[in-house]
């Protein structure tokens, strides 16, 4: 989901960012993406395995940012159903003094899932950049079908353009779990540091606009109870095409 909602760029342009020669500049921009992955990984947890199609759009106007993702089962889970989703978030992004705000709701309907209630999340991420290292603190509720599940991520952000066209990401993560986060999700009645968590991914943008991108995730828990519900550790590679229009 990170990946998704690190598109979803909602700053309007300020008055010196406009084109000298007083052209107005449009109120709002969107874009599409399409991922495949073979894991679908939400807080930790694998959702499913397979052949798993990821696509997205989003439409940006007057700040406020539209975000509607899904995600399909191609293939039969082995043991499993076919745990498809659809999610829609309204996201707000803004500064103050060096500090960079993300609020958003996003709501979670599954698909022929009887285990598995819609819900509602709210979330609130604070950054702040030091030069090509950001650090980042994002907290995430339930406040539908689980009001106070909460699950918390701070983390270490590193990201590097070399040029226009190329540019590279990586970050390092910790997963937090309430009680009753990982009571609903992972049978213990306890809050804990539930994982560390490794990302990455490299960005190739063509000169059609089209951006390419190829990217990783593998999380290792690191609380022994939990092992039997998030394994030892989890991993997922991916491909994402996108493009904003």
């Amino acid at each position: 989901m990170l990946l998704l909602l690190a598109a979803a760029e909602s700053t309007p342009a300020s008055p010196a960012d406009a084109d000298s020669t007083g052209e107005e500049q449009p109120s709002w921009r969107g874009g599409v993406e399409m991922a495949m992955t073979n894991n679908y990984l939400w807080h930790g947890l694998s959702v499913n395995k397979g052949a798993i199609s990821q696509p997205a759009a989003w439409l940006t106007l007057n700040g406020v940012t539209l975000y509607l993702w899904s995600s399909w089962t191609l293939s039969n889970p082995a043991n499993d159903i076919k745990r498809s989703e659809i999610e829609a978030a309204l996201i707000h992004e803004f500064s103050l003094e060096n500090l960079d705000f993300e609020v958003y709701f996003n709501y979670y309907k599954y698909i022929d899932q009887p285990d598995d209630p819609d819900t509602g999340e709210a979330a609130l991420i604070i950054s702040r950049p030091f030069g090509l290292v950001r650090t980042k603190l994002s907290l995430f509720c339930d406040v539908v079908e689980y009001p106070g599940a909460l699950y918390a991520e701070p983390a270490l952000e590193v990201e590097k353009e070399f040029s226009e066209a190329w540019s590279a990401f990586a970050a390092v993560t910790l997963g937090l779990g309430s009680k009753k986060f990982n009571t609903v999700y992972c049978g213990l009645e306890s809050a804990t540091i539930n994982m560390l968590s490794l990302d990455g991914r490299v960005s190739r943008t063509l000169t059609s606009g089209l951006s390419l991108q190829p990217w990783f995730q593998y999380n290792f828990t690191l609380n022994h109870e939990l092992k039997n519900s998030l394994g030892k550790w989890n991993g997922c590679i991916g491909f994402t095409a996108g493009k904003e229009l």
